[in-house]
């Protein structure tokens, strides 16, 4: 959280360790895995792995217990049969808050078949679910995605969060999606911070909460 610099929630991230490489990051894997059809295998295995975690933190002295945890979905996974049920049964299984989960999910996702994914997303909100907009002002970005698909929160891609400065036209943008999106009802996270700089001029202008490298970079649980 900007304002105060408390930690509000926790992003889980894949990632692919193997001995005779190292660590292989989803640049590397995540398309082949979505083209091949394997990416829903490995969403479920991710989404099960973050469960388990998430019911690992939950004691009263666990100061990780309260956080909400988000998960990236891929364009296949979100209109995927049964991926409502599947979820559902994971926050029985380990007996898991509902509110304790958040999908980030990109507009890439949404394009996909709208209003089966409006239908999804609407389902996974009633059951408490937070839904994020990840990465926007990329790709196929939209203003009418934040009213025409049920989002609590809009992440503003680090593209322009690496470029912003005082009066330059990316800090313009940025204030501009924060106020916009504040008139909606929806709360802002800036990514990819990597400076103070950054973090100062965010908070000048309201924005609600970051991530990046200057907070703190990918760690174990």
């Amino acid at each position: 959280e900007l304002q105060t610099g408390t930690i509000r929630a926790l992003e889980a991230l894949i990632r692919w360790h193997l001995p005779e490489h190292g660590t292989v990051f989803p640049d590397d894997f995540v398309a082949m895995a979505e083209n091949s059809g394997l990416i829903i295998p490995l969403g479920e295995m991710a989404l099960e792995k973050l469960c388990d975690q998430v019911s690992r933190w939950q004691s009263p002295r666990n100061p990780a217990a309260q956080l909400p945890v988000s998960l990236n979905l891929s364009p296949r996974q979100l209109i995927e049969p049964g991926f409502v049920k599947m979820v559902m049964d994971r926050l029985i299984e380990w007996q898991i808050p509902a509110d304790h989960l958040m999908f980030d999910i990109t507009e890439t996702a949404l394009l996909r078949d709208p209003q089966k994914s409006k239908s999804i997303m609407e389902t996974l909100q009633d059951l408490g679910i937070k839904l994020c907009l990840d990465d926007f002002g990329t790709g196929w970005s939209s203003l009418q995605h934040l009213i025409t698909f049920p989002v609590q929160e809009l992440k503003i891609d680090q593209v322009f969060i690496s470029k912003i400065a005082r009066g330059n036209t990316e800090f313009e943008v940025v204030r501009s999606l924060i106020a916009l999106a504040h008139t909606l009802g929806l709360r802002v996270t800036a990514e990819g911070i990597e400076s103070s700089e950054q973090w100062r001029l965010l908070q000048e202008i309201g924005c609600d909460y970051g991530q990046g490298y200057y907070i703190g970079g990918p760690m174990g649980p």
